[in-house]
C-alpha cells in the first residue's frame, strides 16, 4: 500500500484529470478515518484498512471551462457558466468574436490555432469545449494530448465521424477517443444557441458531479499540501444539519502550532475544531451541537460531524 502522503497526492492528481471520484470512508472502529477512492474506468486507491461503518460520497473539482470559439453559443455557455460561478478561457481568432467586451468575465486569447494551442494546460478541472469556426480537428488534436477532465466537440454525427477517423490516422485508438463527448450536449432538444448551452452546461454538470445531488467539491491544493505535511490534522465535514456554517466535505489542513490552510466555516466550530488538532494523537469523528442547548453553546443551531486525520510519522509508517 503507498503511504499516506503519497495516497492524497494521488487523489489530488486523479481529480485534476477524472473530475470526480467516489469516496468511501470509515467512521467508526479501530480503521476510522481510513478511505478509498475509485472513478467509473477503474481506478482504486486505498488508505489503511477499510473495515467498520463507512459513508460513500462524489467528490469532485469544479470545472475550469476552455472554450474554443467565440460564437453565438460560446457566449450562451460562457454566460451559463458564470452564473454558475465557473472560470472560464475563451479563445477565438477573430477580434470581434473574442474580444473582452464580449467576455467580460473571461480570460480572452486572440488568435489562430498556432498561437492559442502551444500552451500545455496545468489548471486542476479543466474542461475542453470544442466550437471554433473553422479548427475543430486542431483543437481535438490538442486537447486529446493535455490533463482535460472533460473534451466535448460541438457538430453533427457525420462531423464527429469525421473527426474521431482524422484522429485514429494521427495514431489516437478508440479507447483515447472514449473521453470525447461529441456530438457535445445531453439530447434534451431544441436548436437555439442558448437551448444547445443548456444541453453542454447539463452534460458538464453531470460529469463533475457524477450525477449524484451531494458531491463534494474538492480543493487539490489542500490535499497536496497534506500529502507534503510532516506533523498535522486534517479535519473534513462529514455531514451537517440545520442552519451549520461547516459544509460536507469543507477541509482544513492544522498545524500543530495552530497555524491552518482551507476553512470549514469559521466561527465557533472551527475555531475548536483547530484546538482540537493542534493536541489530537489519533483519528476520530466527533459531532458537535451548535444549539444553546448544544456543546458549542451557539444561536445559530444545527449540527456536525468532522473526521480528524493525524498525519504524522508514526501513521505514515503504519500504511507503508
Amino acid at each position: 500500500m503507498e503511504a499516506m502522503e503519497h495516497y492524497f497526492s494521488q487523489v489530488a492528481d486523479a481529480l485534476a484529470v477524472k473530475g470526480h471520484l467516489v469516496r468511501r470512508t470509515i467512521v467508526s472502529g479501530p480503521h476510522t478515518g481510513s478511505e478509498e477512492v475509485t472513478s467509473d474506468d477503474g481506478l482504486k486507491l486505498t488508505r489503511g484498512t477499510m473495515e467498520g461503518d463507512s459513508i460513500e460520497e462524489v467528490i469532485s473539482v469544479r470545472p475550469h471551462l476552455f472554450i474554443y470559439g467565440g460564437g453565438h453559443v460560446a457566449l450562451a455557455l460562457y454566460q451559463l457558466a458564470r452564473l454558475g460561478k465557473l472560470e472560464v478561457d475563451v479563445f477565438d481568432e477573430r477580434p470581434d468574436w473574442g474580444s473582452p467586451e464580449r467576455f467580460p468575465e473571461a480570460t480572452v486569447h486572440q488568435g489562430g490555432p498556432k498561437e492559442v494551442l502551444k500552451e500545455p494546460i496545468s489548471v486542476p478541472g479543466a474542461y475542453a469545449v470544442i466550437m471554433t469556426h473553422n479548427y475543430d480537428k486542431e483543437c481535438l488534436e490538442y486537447a486529446m494530448t493535455q490533463p482535460f477532465s472533460y473534451i466535448g466537440m460541438i457538430g453533427s454525427a457525420t462531423k464527429t465521424k469525421i473527426a474521431f477517423n482524422s484522429m485514429k490516422k494521427r495514431g489516437f485508438s478508440d479507447y483515447d477517443l472514449r473521453k470525447v463527448h461529441a456530438p457535445i450536449g445531453l439530447p434534451i432538444g431544441g436548436d437555439t444557441p442558448s437551448e444547445i448551452a443548456v444541453s453542454i452546461m447539463a452534460e458538464i454538470i453531470l460529469h463533475y458531479t457524477g450525477g449524484k445531488k451531494h458531491h463534494m467539491v474538492t480543493d487539490p491544493a489542500l490535499l497536496r499540501a497534506a500529502s507534503q505535511a510532516t506533523d498535522a490534522v486534517l479535519v473534513r465535514v462529514l455531514e451537517n444539519k440545520g442552519s451549520s456554517p461547516a459544509t460536507p466535505g469543507a477541509m482544513i489542513l492544522v498545524q500543530r502550532d495552530g497555524s491552518f490552510i482551507g476553512t470549514i466555516g469559521g466561527g465557533m466550530i472551527e475555531k475548536t475544531a483547530i484546538d482540537t488538532a493542534k493536541v489530537l494523537s489519533y483519528d476520530k469523528v466527533e459531532s458537535y451541537d451548535m444549539s444553546r442547548r448544544g456543546n458549542l453553546d451557539m444561536v445559530c443551531g444545527g449540527k456536525a460531524s468532522l473526521l480528524y486525520t493525524c498525519i504524522n510519522s508514526t501513521s505514515d509508517a503504519s500504511l507503508a
